[in-house]
């Protein structure tokens, strides 16, 4: 297989409308944790958290594709050389951020050195440091599987469909058993019960297997989606109501508590978060259809640009959020869904100006994952 394109311009929207899909679950969810509002304004703002929890699986969709259109078209993968170009740019600051977000914690509540050390050293372990951190280490887990998962393509060249359903169907039953925690997982200790409901590669092992399956046949499955694009946006649409009525159903008839009604650990994400990654992959297509087209181009260089500072906006924006929680939310009186918006759209701008601030100082690129002389150039229009 030979790949068409040497650069996924379609990638780097995908990557722009999820990053901002995180901050926004963050700071909607973190609102209504914290701010108390009405029974009526939770119930529409736990609606919208639902609908935004697509955007871990995105990302690990996006994972599996990157990685496999860069390793899958050529000769075999060099596995110690994969290991150390994707480990050095994100080992390095998700050990930088979680010391800084442990040492912000720790430092007011005076812990002896010693103390602290041993709490950085557990919070990287457990991917504990902040609430986002989690996912990198699903992402480490998946650097290690991604030589065997891609052997086990190359293996079978003739089954790759096979092989994602295969997963799929995993990936439902592994859903349905720890979404009932009483029944699997239930552990007297809380950080395993975690690890394996949430911090597990193979809780995601779908979007892993179906990225890795697009990265290989990127042409072929985008010739499926122009051809039945319509088709598939109405089905995402059909799920994606299906979806909010299930979420509806699970609060005001069965009165589940809402951190139950939007666990992203349930069946109902499967479908719903393909859909999306369908939609995005239509939208993204504009930019590929339209590559001539003056608006198109200027699009192309901003969501380039914001793409290759996701991963700094994922590390920096706890912390601009958290500044806004305490200090300038308790002072608004503005209906909560105006407060949420703002405060979205204040915390993606703030994070991706730092983001770009430490890429523009040559050493200080590593703190975002990239190192002096790792920029992605913007793809030709």
């Amino acid at each position: 297989m030979a790949a068409s394109r040497s650069y996924l311009v379609e990638v780097d929207l995908i990557r722009a409308i999820t990053i901002a899909g995180v901050v926004a679950v963050h700071a909607v969810g973190l609102i209504a944790l914290y701010h108390s509002p009405t029974t009526l304004a939770l119930f529409w703002s736990d609606l919208v958290l639902n609908l935004l929890h697509y955007t871990r699986e995105t990302f690990m969709f996006l994972t599996g594709l990157v990685l496999a259109f860069r390793y899958g078209h050529g000769q075999a993968m060099a596995v110690g050389n994969f290991w150390r170009r994707r480990f050095g740019p994100t080992m390095v600051p998700y050990l930088l951020w979680t010391a800084l977000y442990v040492l912000a914690i720790d430092l007011p509540l005076h812990e002896a050195v010693w103390a602290m050390a041993l709490h950085v050293f557990h919070d990287a372990w457990s991917g504990t440091g902040s609430y986002q951190l989690y996912y990198m280490l699903v992402t480490f887990q998946f650097y290690l599987l991604f030589p065997l998962l891609l052997t086990l393509f190359r293996a079978f060249p003739r089954g790759h469909h096979w092989l994602v359903l295969a997963a799929g169907l995993f990936e439902l039953a592994y859903l349905a058993l720890i979404s009932q925690p009483t029944l699997l997982f239930a552990t007297p200790q809380p950080w395993l019960s975690a690890f394996v409901q949430s911090r597990f590669v193979v809780t995601y092992l779908l979007y892993f297997t179906l990225g890795t399956y697009v990265g290989l046949h990127v042409e072929e499955v985008l010739a499926w989606l122009r051809r039945f694009g319509r088709w598939i946006l109405a089905a995402s649409l059909l799920v994606a109501v299906a979806f909010s009525l299930h979420y509806a159903m699970a609060v005001r008839l069965y009165h589940f508590s809402p951190a139950a009604a939007v666990t992203v650990l349930q069946p109902w994400m499967v479908p719903y978060s393909l859909g999306v990654v369908a939609v995005l992959y239509l939208v993204g297509l504009r930019l590929i259809d339209r590559p001539g087209h003056r608006a198109s181009r200027f699009l192309v260089k901003v969501v380039h640009n914001f793409a290759d500072a996701s991963f700094g906006v994922y590390l920096v924006h706890a912390f601009i959020l958290d500044y806004l929680l305490r200090v300038v939310v308790p002072t608004l009186s503005w209906p909560i869904g105006l407060t949420m918006l703002v405060v979205w759209a204040v915390t993606v701008l703030a994070s991706y100006l730092v983001s770009r601030g430490l890429m523009a100082v040559p050493w200080l690129g590593w703190t975002v994952g990239k190192p002096p002389g790792r920029r992605y150039p913007l793809p030709a229009s």
